[in-house]
């Protein structure tokens, strides 16, 4: 089990196969990361009509060129093509084409290239194409007689569709049927070739295609939501075992997805909540405040009632920094923040409003509460900070909005009283007046 990325090249055939919408493919390939050479037949898992990965198994490439390509018959050679002739199975290993999928046309190892002639090249290609092209030919096996290796030889042809592969077998002339004895015997050879398609036709069909068409059968009602597959018939070697291990694949796809969503959905939360934090200070930030302003105008206006807002900076903020550093500066910011939530209930709101700037809701409030908790806080932090290294003092402004007031007037409100406390000589709270400027 390994990941899959688009930009490594030893992938390039997963991605292949989602664009050309196949669910499963056969291929001859070295598998990079567990070091060995199979016939792979390779599935896709879809989660809906998203692909999520694809699950795989191999089949030994010694066994099966064994038991169904080399049938062991001096004089007849079987080999399988994928869809562009290029070489998967076939006794001479050092032809076939190893991952053929992912090569581009021109570097491919071609059936082709076993023929003598470039006349009985081209016929063999008009074979391949016309199987292709009508799969439903009164003739599903084609013949000619091409060269190879200066031999005569019957070749024969047939598509498998369910795989898109063909099986193509040549039979030496010479050497099944000599001239001197071809009349007699050339009806045993018709029925040999017949037979040996045949052969190969049922002998594949019950190692992959029945196992591999039931088990696409079952990963499309895995992909309609169905993630309970059946009816898979028994199956020899490896492909049984995936057959089994199915609904346990199933069930943990399930299982992971519902897991993926909720993590998901957890980690989109914690996004949502540090995009409306301040980092330095612990408080809400600008962003999270202009939420909160909104949606209690909102309510103030559906419900009646009023709230406060104070707008504080510290005063000589910028010496603080020139003077003593930026990590002073930080402290101070830190200091202001934990003293502004020492001072308000647990159900108001304190916000860096950016830089040294601080706003604060409260919500009810009066305007008694407003003054009381105003001047709280200058006072608060005047005192806390005085015995320290770096004492603080804060220019304040506040204001008290109701139903009728939005957003940007309670802002600019509270933004004129602030200027009021600084030009009152600064470390003083003010509140705004009646008739605004």
């Amino acid at each position: 089990r390994y990941q899959l990325k688009p930009d490594n090249p030893a992938d390039a055939w997963f991605y292949g196969l989602i664009e050309q919408n196949r669910e499963f493919h056969l291929n001859v390939n070295p598998d990079q990361e567990l070091k060995v050479t199979k016939l792979w037949v390779d599935v896709l898992m879809r989660d809906g009509d998203r692909t999520v990965g694809v699950v795989g198994t191999g089949i030994s490439l010694e066994e099966f060129l064994s038991n169904v390509v080399d049938i062991g018959q001096p004089g007849i050679t079987s080999l399988f093509v994928d869809s562009t002739g290029a070489i998967q199975l076939y006794r001479d290993q050092k032809l076939i084409d190893y991952a053929s999928f992912v090569k581009p046309e021109g570097q491919k190892s071609l059936v082709t290239q076993l023929l003598d002639d470039p006349h009985d090249q081209a016929r063999l290609q008009e074979h391949l194409d016309k199987l292709r092209q009508n799969m439903t030919l009164a003739e599903p096996v084609r013949n000619d007689f091409v060269t190879v290796g200066g031999k005569r030889h019957l070749l024969g042809v047939a598509y498998l569709p369910t795989i898109g592969w063909y099986e193509v077998t040549l039979m030496d002339l010479d050497e099944l049927m000599p001239v001197s004895q071809f009349a007699p015997v050339a009806a045993v050879f018709a029925v040999t070739l017949l037979a040996t398609l045949l052969l190969l036709h049922l002998t594949l069909r019950a190692w992959v295609l029945n196992p591999v068409a039931a088990l696409e059968k079952a990963m499309l009602r895995v992909r309609d939501g169905d993630l309970g597959p059946s009816e898979l018939p028994s199956a020899r070697g490896e492909i049984g075992q995936l057959i089994e291990h199915f609904s346990a694949m199933a069930n943990a796809i399930r299982n992971n997805t519902r897991d993926l969503e909720q993590k998901v959905h957890e980690r989109t939360e914690a996004l949502d909540r540090l995009a409306r934090i301040d980092p330095l200070t612990g408080l809400v930030n600008r962003r999270g405040m202009n939420e909160l302003l909104e949606n209690v105008a909102l309510r103030s206006r559906r419900e009646g009632g009023s709230y406060g807002v104070i707008y504080l900076d510290v005063d000589w903020f910028k010496k603080i920094n020139d003077t003593l550093g930026h990590a002073a500066g930080d402290t101070a910011l830190v200091t202001v923040a934990g003293l502004l939530r020492a001072n308000i209930r647990p159900y108001d709101h304190a916000a860096r409003w950016g830089g040294d700037e601080f706003l604060v809701l409260l919500t009810p409030c009066d305007q008694a509460l407003l003054e009381k908790v105003g001047e709280r806080i200058r006072a608060d932090v005047e005192q806390q900070t005085r015995d320290g290294g770096h004492p603080l003092t804060l220019s304040m402004g506040g204001y008290l909005a109701d139903g009728g007031d939005n957003t940007e007037e309670v802002l600019h409100r509270v933004d004129e009283a602030l200027y009021a406390a600084k030009d009152a000589g600064r470390n003083a709270f003010r509140l705004a007046t009646d008739d605004p400027t």
